[in-house]
C-alpha cells in the first residue's frame, strides 16, 4: 500500500473554527467571575508561596505542565492575551524561568506532555508566540523531547501495556497532541509524529482481548489492591488514563492534517469500543472506571454498581468530549450526536449523583463546567445549560479569601489540601472561570486534549 503523506500542521486548533466568542454567562454573574479570577490572578503574584506549596509534592513534578511551574507560567501567560497586561507576560517569563532553573537540579526524565518535556515545551512554545527570543530555547526543548521519544519502547513484545505507554498524562496520545499543534513541525518533528501515529494506531488493531489491556506485571497505582480486583489485568475506561486519550490524539493528529494508513479505521474503531461499553443507571450513560479483562468479552452493561465520577479524567464528560472531537474530526454526525447525549446527561444528574466535590480541574467541578461550556461555544445544543451556570455559580460561593489560594483540592479521602497547579488546584479554576466569563478560546486546553 503507498503511504499517505502527511501535511503541514493547520493553523487553528480543532475546534477554534466553531468556537462562538461569546461569554456563557449574564453580565451581572459575568463581572462577579471575572471579580473572582482577578483575585486568583493576584495570589500568583506571590511566588515564594506559590513555589513552595509546588515544591511539598514531588521535586520531579515541580517543574510540569500540569501540577509544576510550567502550568503557573502558562496561566500567567493566558491572562496576559486576554487582558493585554504587560505584568502577566512578566510573570509568565519568571515561572518559565524557575521551572527551567528546577530541570538544572533534577533533569525531567518524562517525555510526558503533564509530567514531562513534552509540556515544557508546550509552555515554551506558547511563549514564543509573543516572544522571538524564546526560539532557541523552544528547539533545545523539542531535541530533549524528540531524543526521549526515540529512546523509549513503544511496542512491546509481550502482552500488555502500561497506562503510562499510551495516555495522556504520560503518554504518547499527550505528546502527539502537542506535537501535532506545532505550527510548521520540522522534517525531525514529523518523523516523531508518524511514530506516535504508528504506535497508537497499532495500539487500536482489533483483536480478542484489546492491546491496550493493562497487565499485572503493568500496574502502578496500588499493585497488591488492583491484584485482588483485577487478577488478570484491566482495561482503563477513562480520559486521563484510557483509550479514549489515544483516540483523542489520533483525530487531532487526522484534523491538523497528520493522517497514516490505517488512522482513520482506528479512530473508527475506537470509538465504537467505548460506545459499546457505555452503561446506563437512572439518569442515563456513563461509563465504568475500569474492566476487569475476564469481562470484556461478556460485558454487561447493568452490572456497573457504581459508574465513575463525571470528570475530566474518569467518566462521561471525558469520554463524550473524545467522541466529540473524533465525531468533528470525521465529520460523523452520529458521533457528535451521542457525544452532546452524553454529555447532556452528566448536566441532568442531580450534584449528588455527579460524585464530584472538589472544585479543581481533574476531578472536579471546574473541569465538567469547563467540558461542557466548550460543547456550548461549538455549537452542540444541550438542553441543560441551566446546570452549566449553577457549577459556576458554586465555584463562586465556595471562594474562600482567607485560604493560601482561595480553594482546595480534596483527594479520594476527603483530605483537603492547597494547590495553587494547573491540573489539580488553583490556576485551573482561575482559567475555567477566565473561559465561561469572558467566552474566548481556551487554547491552553490543548495541555488536556479538551481542544
Amino acid at each position: 500500500m503507498t503511504e499517505m503523506p502527511t501535511f503541514p500542521v493547520a493553523s487553528t486548533l480543532l475546534t477554534e473554527s466553531r468556537w462562538k466568542s461569546e461569554p456563557l454567562l449574564h453580565s451581572s454573574m459575568r463581572q462577579k467571575t471575572l471579580d473572582v479570577v482577578h483575585e486568583l490572578a493576584e495570589r500568583l503574584q506571590e511566588r515564594e508561596k506559590v513555589q513552595e506549596a509546588l515544591l511539598k509534592g514531588s521535586t520531579q513534578k515541580a517543574p510540569s505542565l500540569a501540577w509544576g511551574l510550567s502550568g503557573i507560567s502558562l496561566t500567567a501567560y493566558t491572562l496576559f492575551s486576554i487582558f493585554q497586561e504587560s505584568q502577566w507576560l512578566e510573570l509568565a517569563h519568571r515561572y518559565f524561568s524557575q521551572a527551567v532553573a528546577c530541570t538544572r537540579h533534577e533533569p525531567l526524565s518524562s517525555s510526558g506532555l503533564c509530567d514531562g518535556t513534552a509540556g515544557l515545551a508546550f509552555t515554551i512554545s506558547t511563549l514564543c508566540d509573543v516572544e522571538p527570543r524564546y526560539a532557541r530555547t523552544v528547539q533545545r526543548v523539542q531535541e530533549k523531547l524528540l531524543l526521549q521519544v526515540q529512546e523509549r519502547t513503544w511496542k512491546r513484545d509481550t502482552f500488555g501495556v502500561a497506562e503510562a505507554d499510551y495516555d495522556i498524562v504520560r503518554g504518547a496520545a499527550g505528546i502527539l497532541a502537542y506535537l501535532v499543534s506545532v505550527p510548521n513541525p520540522s522534517e525531525q518533528l514529523s518523523e516523531i509524529i508518524t511514530k506516535l501515529l504508528e504506535y497508537l494506531i497499532w495500539l487500536a488493531e482489533p483483536s480478542d482481548l484489546p492491546r491496550w489491556s493493562i497487565t499485572p506485571p503493568f500496574f502502578t497505582a496500588d499493585p497488591s489492591t488492583y491484584r485482588d480486583t483485577f487478577a488478570q489485568g484491566y482495561i482503563n475506561c477513562g480520559y486521563a488514563h484510557g483509550i479514549a486519550g489515544p483516540l483523542t490524539a489520533l483525530s487531532l493528529a487526522w484534523a491538523a492534517g497528520f493522517r497514516r494508513p490505517g488512522q482513520q479505521e482506528a479512530m473508527n474503531h475506537l470509538a465504537q469500543w467505548l460506545l459499546a461499553y457505555h452503561c446506563r443507571d437512572t439518569w442515563g450513560m456513563n461509563w465504568p472506571v475500569a474492566l476487569p479483562l475476564s469481562e470484556v468479552s461478556a460485558f454487561d452493561p447493568g452490572s456497573i454498581e457504581k459508574p465513575a465520577r463525571a470528570a475530566w479524567c474518569y467518566g462521561a464528560p471525558g469520554i463524550a468530549r473524545a467522541l466529540w472531537l473524533t465525531g468533528i474530526a470525521l465529520e460523523d454526525n452520529h458521533l457528535q450526536t451521542f457525544a452532546r447525549d452524553a454529555m447532556d446527561t452528566v448536566l441532568h444528574r442531580p450534584p449528588s449523583h455527579r460524585f464530584i466535590s472538589a472544585p479543581i480541574l481533574c476531578h472536579g467541578i471546574s473541569g465538567l463546567l469547563l467540558l461542557g461550556s466548550c460543547f456550548v461555544a461549538e455549537g452542540a445544543t444541550l438542553s441543560q445549560t441551566q446546570a452549566l451556570l449553577q457549577l459556576t455559580q458554586h465555584l463562586l460561593d465556595t471562594f474562600q479569601p482567607e485560604l493560601p489560594f482561595a480553594y482546595q483540592n480534596i483527594d479520594r479521602d476527603g483530605n483537603t489540601y492547597d494547590d495553587p497547579s494547573l491540573l489539580t488546584g488553583m490556576s485551573g479554576i482561575l482559567l475555567t472561570l477566565l473561559t465561561v466569563a469572558t467566552g474566548q478560546f481556551p487554547s491552553w486546553a490543548r495541555a488536556f486534549l479538551i481542544v
